[in-house]
């Protein structure tokens, strides 16, 4: 059984009661305060309508004359008001005065954090004397006490070590650490431990915590083995997510001022300007980052120690590790890359011989022969070495996962598909001009090239092992532009480009018509037979055009497709666009192609065509069985029929 330790606690009591004195002592000695006294009850009249009782106040008279009351401890207010703080006279009005440094709230606190206590231990006195009370032949204790006897005893541990730590944090600093924090004299190794401390308190303090914690929560499973769900998180652990409101509130508690958000498993500090200056681990409290005005970013490990990032690569990429979890990294890649936010503006440049400036552009010098990326308009604005650049890249596809994600795509096709590197630049890897301008491409940042990649391989694992074993080597690239200047992707003869900047829908339904046509002449037969099985030797008059280049051109007047068309795309880019919308459509909604094609006997040959293609080189593994099975991309996608009248008039001018 756990007893109360009377002793222990009363020279607890005995110590915090030094401590809050000194806390007062040092409040009366302020700088703006050169009169103090203490004042055992006083009520405090905030406005005309609301008073704030106090049970103990220090009661300040600053050098110009202004009067400060500092509420210690509270008596609750009629209407259940209870609020400990500062108010000063102004007008003859008590206003309270926000914004500045607080006594620790371990002062205001304490007294309720041993009350909470107290009851504990009375209630497990009390099931201790129902316990030892039982007759030894034929009572049983229950077992719902017995594990409520089990759970108040762990409380009661956490608030003695809560308790402790108040009184081990009093003893070394008497409440100036907030005024400290905020105006940078804090260590990160400090600051990380004053927040901690302070969430633990407030933890302790806040009895629903405790009752959700008893409560079951099973979390569901990641949507790969060993792999983190990361920043899209679609579930809530209440008892995590109330424990993280709390490091919240701690944070902003010790940053007053700052601006505080939380971001899944991070907490950003921000200042006046929206600047992230700090960023904390949501769980443990602990600092991971900080910025100061223009400079790199500094990355700080479990134990506070520093490494200072800079635009070359040096020791500090050996820090990079730390950030394991997609918001981390996150925020330190909007930071790192700076006016770019995310590398998206950044391209491989030659900067040698050209004139470099400084913060107030001004010209120090020409810029060495080195390998650089930067982010350029006018003049450079942020420019790191490559080796900076890789070493950022590459941890980006770690903390997301990407590292993982295309290793499972390259032993679920046999080697058959890979992805471009995370540090890769159009220009470098040879896309072709001819398809999309290179100059208008370039990196997404590693949170959206995750997303892209994952899209990319839900549609991939759609395949049986037998299509990878007959399709051609693929290498997929998805460097990011605007859609109405480089468009959406195409296929060459060993890649394949996915515009990985489109909407999250647009990358899948992309993907499968890419592959298409990349794989068309393993898979399907040729244009000629086709068109011909279908229309017949007159094939060429059932089409608006002859390639995707027209069907784009003539995208602007689309009035949607005709009949025996998937798509506008496939009646206007000829039989290969034809026959990739019919494949894209497929997988798009299948259910809906079949409803099509009992009143569309055209559609309904192609689709057959099609299945028959992709039924032959599988060995029969993508059979009715497999499509009836097949889950849509979007079960509410419909194809835009042509009105028949808009149908008449074309035909008329052919």
């Amino acid at each position: 059984m756990f007893s109360k330790p009377a002793v222990n606690r009363a020279a607890l009591a005995l110590a915090f009661s030094a401590i809050v004195w000194a806390s007062f002592a040092m409040v009366s000695h302020g700088a703006t305060s050169p009169t103090a006294t203490e004042t055992p009850s006083a009520s405090v009249k905030k406005n005309d309508t609301a008073n704030v009782n106090c049970k103990r106040a220090v009661r300040t008279l600053s050098s110009s004359g202004i009067v400060k009351v500092r509420c210690i401890e509270t008596l609750c207010t009629p209407s259940g008001t209870c609020k400990a703080g500062e108010y000063q006279n102004q007008d003859g009005k008590w206003v309270s005065i926000e914004n500045e440094s607080a006594l620790p709230s371990s002062v205001t606190d304490y007294a309720k954090l041993q009350k909470s206590l107290d009851e504990t231990y009375g209630r497990i006195d009390s099931l201790n004397k129902e316990q030892t009370g039982l007759s030894p032949v034929g009572d049983v204790f229950p077992p719902e006490k017995q594990e409520e006897l089990a759970t108040l005893e762990r409380r009661a541990q956490d608030q003695e070590a809560v308790l402790n730590k108040i009184v081990e944090a009093g003893r070394s600093d008497t409440g100036s650490d907030l005024a400290e924090a905020a105006s940078g004299r804090l260590s990160p190794e400090q600051l990380s431990e004053r927040v901690a401390v302070l969430a633990r308190e407030k933890t302790a303090l806040d009895p629903k915590i405790q009752d959700i914690e008893g409560q079951s929560f099973t979390a569901p499973e990641s949507d790969k083995s060993g792999d983190s769900l990361g920043a899209t998180d679609t579930f809530s652990d209440p008892a995590r997510d109330a424990k993280r409101a709390k490091v919240v509130e701690a944070i902003g508690e010790v940053l007053p001022g700052a601006t505080i958000t939380r971001d899944g498993s991070v907490i950003k500090a921000r200042d006046a300007f929206g600047q992230t200056t700090h960023a904390f681990d949501a769980d443990s409290g602990r600092i991971f980052l900080s910025k100061t005005g223009k400079d790199f970013p500094t990355l700080y490990n479990a134990n506070g120690e520093a490494a200072v990032t800079s635009k070359d690569s040096e020791s500090w990429t050996k820090s990079l590790p730390a950030l394991d979890t997609p918001e981390k990294f996150s925020a330190f890649e909007g930071l790192y890359f700076d006016k770019g936010s995310v590398p998206d503006r950044y391209t491989p440049i030659n900067l040698s011989g050209l004139p470099t400036y400084d913060e107030d552009g001004n010209e120090t010098g020409k810029s060495p022969d080195e390998r650089l990326v930067g982010a350029i308009q006018g003049k450079q604005e942020q420019v790191v070495s490559r080796d900076a650049y890789d070493a950022v890249r590459a941890q980006g596809d770690v903390a997301n996962g990407t590292d993982r994600l295309i290793e499972r795509v390259r032993v679920a096709t046999e080697g058959k598909v890979q992805f471009d590197s995370p540090s890769s630049f159009a220009k470098e890897e040879g896309i072709n001009d001819r398809h999309t301008p290179t100059d208008l491409l370039s990196p997404l940042s590693s949170e959206k090239r995750a997303q892209v990649l994952a899209a990319i391989e839900r549609e991939v694992e759609k395949y049986p092992q037998s299509y990878w074993e007959n399709a051609k080597p693929l290498m997929i690239y998805t460097y990011g532009g605007q859609l109405d200047q480089v468009g959406g992707g195409y296929a060459s003869k060993d890649r394949i480009w996915i515009n990985g900047r489109a909407d999250q829908d647009f990358i899948p339904r992309a993907f499968q018509h890419e592959l298409a046509h990349y794989n068309d002449t393993r898979t399907f037969v040729s244009n000629e037979q086709f068109a011909t099985k279908v229309y017949g030797d007159s094939y060429g008059k059932a089409y608006g055009g002859a390639s995707g280049a027209e069907a784009i051109a003539r995208g602007k007047f689309d009035w949607g497709a005709p009949e025996g068309f998937a798509r506008t795309y496939g009646y206007e880019g000829g039989i290969s666009e034809d026959k990739a919308t019919i494949v894209e459509t497929m997988f798009m909604n299948y259910p809906y192609v079949e409803e099509v094609a009992k009143t569309d006997t055209v559609f309904a040959q192609k689709v057959q065509i099609i299945k028959d293609g992709f039924y032959q080189t599988t060995g029969g593994a993508m059979n009715d069985a497999y499509w009836q099975n097949l889950k849509p991309i979007d079960p509410s996608y419909r194809v835009a029929r042509k009105p028949f009248i808009v149908t008449w008039i074309q035909n008329m001018f052919k």
